[in-house]
Parts: C-alpha cells; sequence; structure tokens
C-alpha cells in the first residue's frame, strides 16, 4: 500500500475519532510538526526501530505540549504500528478532507503585477462557477509575463501567458501556410 493511501486512511481515521476542537488543536500544530519531521535528528530517532515507541510518543508529545486524550490515543496508533513518520502526510491529507467537506477552496493568482479587487472577484466568480465551490481568493507575485491560477485542494491549474499565446498563433499560421502551398 503506498503511503498516500496509508495516510489518508489514517487521516480518515483521525477525523472519525477527534472532535472538531481536538482537529483545531491538532491542525494547529501542522508547522511545528512539519519543522520537527524537517529535523535531521529527530527523523532519526522516530525511524529508529531500537527506540521504543513510547518514547517516541514522549517525545512527540513533549515538543507539542499535547493535552491528555484523543489526539494522544491517535498518535500513540501511528507510533505502535511504526508510521508515526507518516504525520506530516496524515495532517496533509486530514486538511484536504476537511477543505473539500466545507466545499471550500483556494485558489491562488500568480501575475507579475497587482490585479484590481473587481478582477479578482470577476476571476472568482467565474471559477466558481465553473467548479461549483466557493472558492478563496490568495494574490501571489511572481517574475513571470502572464497569470497562472493554482487551485489547491483540486489540483487544478490554469495559465495565462501572451507570449505563448503569440508562438501558439504563429505556429498555427505558417502550419497552416505551409499546408496551403
Amino acid at each position: 500500500m503506498n503511503t498516500q493511501s496509508l495516510s489518508r486512511k489514517y487521516a480518515l481515521a483521525f477525523l472519525d475519532v477527534l472532535d472538531q476542537d481536538e482537529c483545531t488543536e491538532l491542525m494547529g500544530q501542522k508547522q511545528q510538526i512539519r519543522n520537527c519531521f524537517e529535523n535531521n535528528i529527530f527523523q532519526e530517532l522516530i525511524k529508529n526501530p531500537f527506540v521504543d515507541c513510547h518514547k517516541k510518543l514522549f517525545l512527540l508529545n513533549d515538543v507539542l505540549g499535547l493535552s491528555e486524550g484523543k489526539i494522544k490515543n491517535a498518535l500513540s496508533v501511528l507510533t505502535q504500528a511504526n508510521r508515526l513518520n507518516l504525520l506530516p502526510e496524515v495532517l496533509k491529507e486530514m486538511e484536504d478532507i476537511l477543505i473539500d467537506r466545507k466545499q471550500r477552496y483556494c485558489a491562488i493568482i500568480f501575475t507579475d503585477g497587482k490585479s484590481s479587487n473587481e478582477e479578482l472577484n470577476k476571476f472568482k466568480e467565474k471559477i466558481s462557477e465553473k467548479i461549483g465551490h466557493d472558492i478563496e481568493i490568495k494574490e501571489k507575485q511572481w517574475d513571470q509575463e502572464g497569470i497562472k491560477c493554482y487551485v489547491e485542494g483540486l489540483d487544478l491549474e490554469i495559465s495565462f501567458s501572451s507570449k505563448s499565446f503569440i508562438q501558439s498563433l504563429e505556429t498555427f499560421i505558417l502550419d497552416t501556410f505551409k499546408k496551403g502551398v
């Protein structure tokens, strides 16, 4: 079984067991958990088969300061199955599932300049209409000419570039001309 489907199964189990407040508490720790798992020493301890699973759980609990209860029990299940290394992916899957359940997605628009609120609202309207879900818009600057939109959670990417459009048009005209001659 691949790690993505395994992470998704654990995420679904966590969401079934944890209530809304506990999910919020755990998701609030996501960045700190990600930082821990980016630390090589922490990763070595977590992956080391000679370190007792209770010590691994104690270490994680000590770092995160989690309260006793369902969250600690859920993490204990991962630890006892020697799958604590999946925790960042499980949290990402939980986030994706929660977003999907809310049916609200985030679209990140990359532009080379600042877009007006009117343009952003119009874009939001069109994308929402096409995918049938509510969209939150975030704008980011990038150094390329054109516009790119990425909708998180749907892995949908749309990009418009005047350069590529002109190049495609030139290719089409040249191909048409060659066929006609």
